[in-house]
């Protein structure tokens, strides 16, 4: 997911707005939900600020309609203004070895659609020139390597499909997607942690556009099933690189998912026209070379983000902060030391860099690492009724709020991940 063609002109940066001078809760915000007779488990009694959902112990079928949203958040955990106890929100549970399989061929499948036709062409292209030269070994060599990546392709897809067809049987589904992503809920025990003013209640009920942070080679925390479920009325759309529908085995698989190209008309239309919440990975291609935590520092693009809040303001949506605690270890991405790599992905807006996973696999599935999603508090902006677009000012002054809103989530939570001397820099 991309937004990097969304850039509005540089701007200069303001201080970071004080999270006091927020504007007052949205009038969509409903009554809280009645008070129950009995707090759910791992809660805290009393006042809260914080909710924990833990999606990987949620049932299977959650997602369809006879699970009310009432009864899921019923198993949320709670806790005060400091957030959750150290380390007790990045551990990994135990999963089904269908489960497992299933994401790991079908995250090796999914990335194979991005570079299998590119390097079935390039070997294609090489046989046709060794036949044409006359040079037998280069036309078998470039022979052999096609019939490899091909096989190799359809021998994962194969595996995946079967492992799908027994999902979609056991959970009598006619979607393949869904099956995809309730078991990336489990194969990252995936939780998601709100506060009151972020929760399923408070902004389900209109159109917002989250923006999810940082992005990793590839934002998983984003191809889940939860958030049709939990955090819309209506539909949730989600959107991705332009390039990336360029390819058409990628293309099927996100439309059919009802992913749309990462343009302000597609996102203003979203919002505006349908009344459809957007989500967006606000760091783009740029967030794919941010590298891992290891020097304690995670690295976040934010800087120049400011379009999609200049799209909000017209539309008159909430902006909700997402950051994805361990969306960075998923996959180490190879770059070159002159930065040529990143450049060219960032200039044509998709990634070229190679890149390891899970058993040091090049171009494999994703490590089983866990993941925390982590919502920060909404950035309210002004109704606006007629749609005027917002002048630089406004937009610079929201954008400030964002950005104040994701450093206040990442120092919240990142003693609960276990990153507790881990620094957000926001470039």
């Amino acid at each position: 997911a991309d937004t990097a063609s969304l850039q509005a002109p540089s701007l200069p940066s303001l201080p970071l707005a004080d999270s006091s001078t927020s504007p007052p809760p949205p009038p969509w915000h409903p009554a809280p939900p009645p008070a129950r007779s009995r707090a759910p488990a791992g809660s805290m009694p009393g006042d809260h600020e914080y909710e924990c959902l833990e999606l990987f112990d949620l049932p299977d079928d959650y997602f369809k309609d006879k699970h009310s949203l009432e009864s899921i958040l019923a198993k949320t955990k709670k806790a005060g203004a400091s957030g959750f106890p150290p380390g007790s929100l990045n551990s990994l549970h135990p999963i089904t070895l269908a489960a497992a399989a299933e994401r790991i061929t079908g995250g090796a499948g999914y990335i194979s659609l991005h570079i299998i036709p590119g390097w079935v062409g390039a070997f294609a292209c090489c046989h046709v020139a060794g036949r044409y030269l006359g040079r037998a070994d280069m036309a078998d060599g470039a022979g052999l390597l096609m019939g490899g990546a091909l096989t190799y392709f359809l021998g994962i897809w194969a595996v995946w499909r079967c492992l799908a067809s027994h999902f979609m049987a056991k959970w009598d589904l006619t979607d393949q997607n869904i099956v995809s992503q309730r078991n990336n809920e489990k194969y990252f025990s995936l939780r998601a942690v709100w506060p009151k003013a972020a929760s399923p209640a408070a902004v389900g009920r209109g159109p917002a556009i989250y923006c999810m942070v940082p992005h990793g080679l590839l934002p998983l925390a984003s191809w889940v099933r939860m958030w049709q479920k939990m955090f819309t009325s209506r539909v949730y759309r989600w959107t991705a690189a332009p390039a990336l529908f360029s390819l058409p085995g990628v293309k099927h698989v996100l439309s059919k998912a009802g992913v749309m190209p990462a343009r302000a008309q597609n996102i203003r239309k979203a919002l505006i026209e349908e009344k459809d919440s957007v989500g967006v990975v606000l760091d783009g291609v740029a967030g794919i070379f941010t590298g891992s935590h290891s020097d304690k520092k995670e690295r976040v693009y934010l800087g120049n983000r400011k379009a999609i809040v200049a799209i909000a303001l017209q539309a008159g949506v909430p902006l909700v902060p997402v950051y994805v605690f361990g969306h960075t270890d998923l996959y180490d991405v190879i770059v070159d030391p002159f930065g040529i790599l990143k450049y060219l992905s960032c200039k044509y807006n998709v990634a070229l860099s190679p890149f390891v996973g899970r058993w040091g696999w090049p171009f494999g599935p994703p490590r089983r690492v866990p993941l925390l999603m982590a919502f920060g508090e909404p950035v309210v902006v002004p109704p606006n009724k007629d749609g005027v677009k917002a002048d630089k000012s406004e937009v610079e002054e929201y954008h400030a709020k964002l950005v104040s809103s994701f450093v206040k989530c990442f120092d919240t939570h990142k003693a609960s991940y276990g990153w507790p001397d881990t620094e957000l820099v926001v470039e």
